[in-house]
């Protein structure tokens, strides 16, 4: 079971994809991370880029973030993450898009938006960390100091030129690296 772990929605459990093409966030480490940016939430506009069912934008929008876009490329996905933002009642303050995350940065350039969190959470394995990280640096994305909270596989090399790296914690086979934008 899924839920949220803190803040306004504290306890509400959350829908999540059937089937092996998610890897949710397990809760402690999601709870680690959070703890982190703890004092930096409140206000912010998010991106969750490889959303999934949509928990770590959700988590944020709990804890006081202003603002979030949820992305992912599965129509499955999107519809999920639809359904866990109308039962949070968060759809005043979300926008789900279903898009590849190049294109979903190509939308974000055009609309001339800039986050103050991000959320990289894709799927292990296929370097899509640093790709991510490049593309929202080359699209002109985040606000000076934006928080970036990338979730990898343990053993990935994450290249975070252009960002300063403010922590990382490694949990088993999973690897959380905390970036601030340089």
């Amino acid at each position: 079971m899924m839920r949220i772990i803190s803040g306004a929605k504290r306890g509400k459990k959350l829908l999540t994809l059937s089937g092996d093409n998610t890897r949710p966030t397990l809760e402690r480490v999601k709870q680690a991370f959070f703890n982190a940016i703890q004092f930096d939430i409140a206000g912010k506009t998010v991106l969750d880029i490889f959303a999934g069912s949509g928990q770590l934008g959700l988590e944020a929008l709990s804890r006081g973030a202003n603002f979030c876009l949820f992305n992912d490329m599965s129509v499955a996905a999107t519809d999920v993450i639809t359904k866990n933002i109308n039962s949070c009642n968060f759809a005043e303050i979300s926008q789900v898009t279903c898009k590849s995350y190049i294109d979903c940065v190509k939308l974000i350039k055009d609309r001339k938006i800039k986050f103050s969190l991000v959320f990289l959470d894709p799927p292990y394995g296929k370097n899509l960390v640093n790709l991510a990280l490049s593309e929202l640096l080359k699209g002109d994305c985040l606000l000076k100091d934006a928080i970036i909270i990338c979730e990898s596989d343990a053993n990935d090399e994450i290249d975070y030129s252009g960002f300063c790296l403010h922590k990382q914690y490694n949990y088993s086979q999973t690897k959380i690296t905390i970036l601030k934008k340089d």
